[in-house]
């Protein structure tokens, strides 16, 4: 008897239930078998939670008149911060994952992957939202910790005409009034 004679006659005496099965624990097994694979050697699928932070963060501080924040660093010390603090990592997540959900409305699979504009626009969803929600508080916490990071660089301050903190040479021309006459103000 060949191989696929023993076959044929084994699913001859299989039970309907049994037969109904057979689809199901095919796909059941050939899960099993990329979760164990993505879990083991990794996967495309499996992605940095955190991979839409820049694009966000350059859509807040862009390449305009000065260095994006990505160019000077911003990024790097948010996720610094986040090392240090798994709460604000969580946080980061939860905003990112947000973000990415956004743009699974402007038929996108990633932030990043969005023109400027559509990311604005999902940017300008989350300033206006509740003050409570998700959305909200990590476009406030998220744009305060940027902005602190990008100014406190002394290569963001050229594009301010700021030269510099009054540290340590204090301001030697304090008794200098900054209008010397009226007409200055009109």
């Amino acid at each position: 008897m060949n191989i696929f004679e023993s076959f044929s006659r084994r699913l001859v005496n299989i039970s309907r239930r049994r037969l109904l099965l057979l689809p199901f624990f095919g796909v059941m097994g050939a899960c099993l078998r990329n979760a164990n694979a993505v879990l083991i050697n990794g996967s495309k699928a499996e992605r940095n939670p955190l991979s839409s932070l820049p694009s966000y963060l350059d859509t807040l501080i862009p390449d305009f008149l000065g260095p994006s924040a990505t160019k000077l660093g911003v990024t790097q010390h948010i996720l610094d911060s986040a090392q240090t603090s798994d709460q604000y990592k969580k946080f980061l997540i939860a905003g990112c994952r947000w973000l990415d959900h956004m743009a699974g409305k402007e038929n996108s699979s990633q932030f990043s992957s969005l023109s400027e504009s559509a990311r604005i626009r999902i940017i300008e969803v989350a300033e206006s939202s509740d003050s409570d929600t998700l959305e909200r508080v990590f476009f406030e916490r998220t744009r305060r910790d940027a902005f602190r990071h990008y100014y406190a660089q002394s290569e963001s301050w050229q594009y301010l005409n700021f030269p510099g903190p009054p540290q340590p040479s204090g301001y030697p021309d304090f008794n200098k009034p900054v209008i010397s006459s009226a007409n200055e103000l009109s």
